[in-house]
């Protein structure tokens, strides 16, 4: 919380305001309650499963996404 602060008086002292904190993270079984904690103190939080994210096995470029015709 101390580092968000921080973060939000540099960008005041830089001119700027900040409207809103969102956070996203990884997360799995009991770290939900962080989330909790951050949005009861203003902070828009996404707890992400890592069950919903894609992996992809390597850096190299995507390969397309070919699409077959129903028969």
């Amino acid at each position: 919380m101390k580092l968000l602060q921080r973060w939000r008086d540099e960008a005041g002292r830089a001119g700027h305001t900040v409207q809103r904190i969102a956070v996203a993270y990884e997360v799995a079984g009991d770290g939900f309650w962080l989330a909790r904690w951050l949005r009861a103190h203003g902070i828009e939080a996404y707890a992400i499963h890592p069950s919903a994210l894609r992996c992809r096995a390597s850096t190299a470029a995507p390969r397309p996404i070919v699409s077959t015709p129903r028969c």
